[in-house]
């Protein structure tokens, strides 16, 4: 059996190139791998089997050990190449651009200064000195001849007629509130806000008026849209009566109750304002899409009762609050200008507050918009007052104010 093993490769050390020898050289590898089997088997007080296949799965696992650390050292390599390298030359190319770029910065801050002290010199120089011989003449001037008209008595001036002008118009305002029912009390209150602040546009909703109540403002023309079904909710829009307008036909929107009215401006055309309200918050996102996506600019007010982080704090987001932050996302126009943590209402039970009542508007509009509120006036919602720079076209210039009351 040993002599069978004899040709197999051996086992303690590679096999070396030898000359021809003999079977029984001591040169033989063959010979001294046995020779160190046999030595192991007789230290370990084992079969030389035994000896054999320990020496074998040692010299196993020295190989597959062996082949790990190969193929790390090619894995190191490869990261050395493909990723290290990469970022040494990225990082060597940062390190020269912000070089250059210091280099940049540096020079033109010289020109600048440069620059600056040429145009400050050439200011001072072309502003004009006081000659000489001017002010000697001032001194030597002889006394002006005293003429007739100087001993007559001195004639009253003429008035001078102005030109008429028509008054500049103000820009529109647009104050957006829930009243939560405006009848009696409440509604003389909002007459006497209505005469102190002269808004152009009123958009109101929770007005809880029905088609047998009649509500005419002296100032004001108005467009509402009542529930016929039952008791509460309704919209309305006041419109200044300065201020020439169209009504929107608004179709039916299922969960939202809505009304608008357009008027024409000189710099951005017809813009439409709607007055809207969702009373449960479950408005979906089509419905939004469907009230943002107009061919006009427009600015849409209401209490969408929507609840988001996105434009209050500590809030839990409902249907209503998901659906038009959804919808703002998609639409290229549509924007919020309502201010985060506005606090527009006012938790009746806890006093806390949160921003349920929201401004839409376009971009173009919304760049030189202003938001601020309103005064208390009996409501659990404020007013959220909107300055724009827009004026009406052609607006009708409205008779002297008179000293009644509205």
């Amino acid at each position: 059996m040993l002599e069978a093993r004899t040709h197999e490769k051996p086992l303690l050390q590679q096999r070396q190139q030898i000359p021809d020898h003999r079977s029984d050289s001591k040169i033989c590898p063959a010979y001294l791998d046995l020779s160190a089997i046999i030595q192991f088997a007789i230290d370990n007080d084992i079969t030389i089997i035994e000896a054999r296949t320990k020496i074998d799965k040692a010299y196993s696992a020295l190989d597959r050990l062996k082949a790990d650390i190969c193929k790390l050292q090619e894995e190191l390599k490869n990261l050395k190449s493909e990723t290290i390298e990469p970022i040494e030359r990225k990082v060597e190319k940062l390190s020269t651009d912000t070089e250059h770029t210091n280099q940049r910065i540096d020079k033109f801050e010289e020109t600048f200064t440069a620059r600056f002290d040429k145009l400050k010199n050439l200011i001072t120089s072309s502003q004009p000195k006081p000659a000489l011989n001017e002010q000697q003449n001032h001194h030597h001037k002889s006394k002006p001849e005293t003429t007739q008209s100087e001993y007559l008595p001195e004639q009253p001036a003429k008035p001078t007629k102005e030109k008429s002008k028509n008054p500049a118009m103000p820009n529109i305002t647009c104050i957006q509130w829930n009243s939560r029912g405006l009848t009696k009390a409440r509604l003389e209150a909002f007459r006497h806000y209505l005469s102190l602040s002269n808004p152009s546009i009123v958009l109101i909703c929770g007005t809880f008026w029905n088609n047998n109540y009649a509500v005419k403002f002296r100032s004001h023309n108005i467009i509402n849209k009542n529930r016929a079904d039952r008791h509460g909710g309704g919209v309305a829009i006041l419109i200044n009566k300065s201020i020439p307008y169209t009504q929107l036909n608004i179709n039916n929107i299922e969960t939202i109750e809505a009304v608008g009215v357009s008027i024409i401006t000189p710099d951005l055309g017809t813009i439409d304002f709607i007055s809207a309200y969702c009373p449960k918050g479950d408005c979906s996102k089509e419905k939004i899409s469907t009230l943002i996506d107009r061919d006009n600019h427009f600015l849409i007010g209401g209490d969408f009762n929507a609840h988001h982080e996105s434009w209050s704090r500590q809030t839990t987001p409902n249907k209503s609050g998901k659906s038009i932050y959804s919808a703002l996302l998609q639409s290229p126009q549509a924007t919020l200008i309502t201010p985060h943590s506005l606090g527009t209402y006012i938790n009746p039970s806890t006093s806390k507050t949160s921003t349920i009542d929201l401004m839409i508007t376009t971009a173009d509009i919304a760049c030189d918009a202003s938001i601020s509120l309103g005064p208390y006036l009996g409501s659990d919602h404020l007013p959220v007052i909107t300055n724009t720079r827009l004026t009406p076209k052609d607006p009708i210039i409205p008779p002297p104010p008179q000293m009644n009351s509205e």
